[in-house]
C-alpha cells in the first residue's frame, strides 16, 4: 500500500443499488491487490462479496458515456484515457 503496511480489510456496511456506485474488489481478506469500479447497473449478486464504499453524486452522464467508450477487444478497457479529478467521501446515514 502507498500508506504503508496492509489496510484493515473495508465493511459490507453499504449495498449495490445501482448506476453509479463506486467500489473495490480485491484478490482476498488482508490484501492490497484491488481493483475500483463504478457500476452502470444495480449488482445486487455483489453484495457481501465486494464493497461499496462511495456513490457518483455528481456526473453520472460521464460516468455512463465512458461506459458506451470503444474497448480493446482482448482486456475490455477504454481506447481512450478518462480520470477522475475530484472525489469526496461518502457519509453514513
Amino acid at each position: 500500500s502507498i500508506f504503508g503496511g496492509v489496510l484493515e480489510d473495508e465493511s459490507f456496511s453499504y449495498k449495490h443499488q445501482g448506476p453509479g456506485d463506486v467500489g473495490m474488489a480485491s484478490t482476498g481478506p488482508h490484501s492490497n491487490a484491488t481493483q475500483f469500479y463504478i457500476t452502470l447497473d444495480k449488482l445486487d449478486w455483489l453484495d457481501n462479496k465486494k464493497v461499496v464504499f462511495g456513490r457518483v453524486v455528481d456526473g453520472l452522464r460521464a460516468v455512463r458515456q465512458v461506459g458506451r467508450s470503444e474497448v480493446k477487444a482482448w482486456n475490455q478497457r477504454p481506447l481512450q484515457t478518462h480520470y477522475i479529478a475530484s472525489s469526496g467521501r461518502l457519509q453514513a446515514s
